[in-house]
This record gives structure tokens, sequence and C-alpha cells, in this order.
């Protein structure tokens, strides 16, 4: 009766059987549905990405392009009529430019493949990027600790109910949850067993078995995003062609129009002149006038004459 609520609550404690097994294993059932949910979530986004890099007509079509490409660039060396090639040299198409520097080998790709409506490889990939983040060590760490954690509630229903309290409750709840977490988690043990091995034939079927699932499905998705900036390349670069052209094709249209364009010529109607302007313009035209300026241009020779030794220098008389 000295004792404290805090303390009451302690000493209350202490009389229940199994306290640490019953804590841990009724947080592990409030925390189970959320557990099993993200991983089946990653264990279904991993199973459908090795289904659609397997099962993708497309990839298969580009990886056979792309080795044809190098055995041709490559027919002269050791290194022509090759089988096959490494996965991570996909990513090294953009390493290998064209003479004028403008282009790549990645961007020839993409324009074959838009050229024959063949650019849409993520629209095979759907999950591609989603499972890049997904671990396939961490989906079997995860699913352990499940089915660890599991056993864990069915042992403690098993000594629980060798020595049950007054009005205890526990064992009739968390039966009634094994029960279903087991069966769940046994469906989804069998997804999870299919992960390894299906990725280790993936693998294989690329020539390079020993790849980890997340460096593997990272070059798929860097490739497939490479694919796509090529072909935006492409597109930008078409356009400005396409303005330069046209601009080209003006500058010359309008040269041309320029040099057959006719030379404006005046025309006098002589019935449109006043009366007496024609009379008076021509009666300038004299004998006298002509002579008065062959006069003027004889003695300019002649001053030119007489003061060629003057460096530059002459008179006139008005």
């Amino acid at each position: 009766e000295q004792l404290g609520n805090v303390e009451k609550f302690l000493m209350e404690m202490m009389t229940i059987t199994f306290l640490e097994q019953r804590l841990k294993t009724v947080v592990f059932k409030m925390q189970f549905t959320q557990k099993m949910s993200d991983l089946c979530s990653n264990v279904d986004t991993y199973l459908s990405a090795l289904r659609e890099i397997t099962n993708s007509k497309l990839l298969k079509e580009i990886l056979t392009i792309v080795l044809g490409i190098g055995n041709y660039l490559n027919g002269s060396t050791t290194r022509g009529q090759a089988h096959g090639f490494k996965i991570d040299n996909l990513l090294k198409l953009s390493d290998t430019k064209t003479s004028d520097k403008k282009s790549t080998l990645l961007h020839f790709l993409a324009k074959k493949l838009a050229a024959d409506n063949k650019i849409g490889l993520r629209e095979e990939l759907r999950s591609i990027e989603t499972v890049t983040k997904i671990a396939l060590d961490q989906i079997l760490y995860d699913f352990g600790q499940i089915e660890g954690q599991l056993n864990s509630v069915k042992s403690a229903i098993e000594k629980i109910s060798a020595e049950p309290l007054p009005d205890d409750q526990y064992v009739a709840v968390m039966s009634t949850f094994y029960e279903s977490a087991e069966k769940s988690t046994s469906e989804l043990k069998v997804k999870v067993m299919k992960c390894e091995p299906s990725f280790k034939q993936l693998t294989t079927s690329f020539g390079d078995p020993d790849k980890k699932s997340d460096e593997f499905f990272t070059i798929i998705n860097k490739f497939c995003q490479q694919i796509e900036s090529a072909h935006q390349d492409n597109i930008k670069n078409e356009r400005i062609e396409k303005k330069r052209a046209e601009k080209a094709k003006l500058a010359a249209e309008n040269e041309e129009a320029k040099k057959n364009k006719p030379q404006k010529t005046v025309t006098l109607d002589i019935d449109q002149v006043e009366p007496g302007l024609l009379a008076e313009m021509t009666s300038k035209l004299t004998p006298d006038a002509f002579a008065e300026r062959r006069g003027i241009q004889k003695t300019f020779r002649r001053n030119i004459t007489r003061k060629s030794g003057n460096e530059h220098s002459s008179s006139f008389s008005k």
C-alpha cells in the first residue's frame, strides 16, 4: 500500500510470464502488415523487371545492332567478329564520337531506332527505374527477418500456452495472427525464392553471371536514359539544320532575284512636258557652250603641264 503507482505497475508486470517474448511478438504483430506490404511490393517489382528484360524484343534487337556496329568498326582488329559484349559497354557508346565531334555512336543508334519507330525501350521496361532502388540482398534479408520473427511468435505461443495465466488472451489472439501471417508469408516465400535464381539466369544469358543486381539494373536504366537523351538531341539538331537550310535557301533566292531584277529606266513623254521647258533645256546645248567647255579643258591641261615641277599644285582663273 505504500508503493506508488509506478512501483505497483512494475510489480504487476513482474508477475507476467515470458514478458519479453510477449512484448516483442506483439510489436511484430503491429508492424507485420506494413512490413509485408513493403516487401511484397519490392519482390513484385523485382520479378517484373526480370520478366520485362527477359521478354523485351526491342532490347534484344538493340543489343544485336550494337554488336553488329562494334564488329563493323573493329572488323580489321582482333576485336572484330565477336559473339557478344559485356553489358557495361552499353554506357560507352557515347564515348565514340564522329569525325566532326558533333555526334556519337549513341546518337547514330538513336537515329536508327527512331527511323524504324523503335525508340520506346522504356515502355517495354516499365519497372527498370524503380528496381534500381531495390537490392536483392535486402529482399532476402528482410524476408529472413520476417520469417525469424514469425518463428518467435510460434515459440512464444507454445511456451505461454504451457503456463497460462488467468484471463490471458495472448495465446488466442496471437494464434489467430500466426495462422494468417504464416499463410501469407509462405505465399511470399515462393516469390522470394524465385528472385535469385531468375536473376542469375538472366545475367548468365547476358554473359555476366557474377554481376550484382543493383549494378545490372542501374546499367540498363542509364542506357534507357541515354537513348532518350540522344533522341531528343537528334530532334533538336534536325530542327536547327532545317532552319539553317531554310535560311540559306531564302538568301540564295533573294540573291538570284536581285540578279534577275530588270534595270529601271526613265522615259520622257514629250506630250507631258510643259510648253517651253524643252526649248529652254535644249537652248543651253549650243556650239558656244561646247566650245567654252573645250576651252576650259585646254586651259586646265596647259596649266597642269606648266606646273608639273610643283608637287600637287595648280592654279585656275575663273
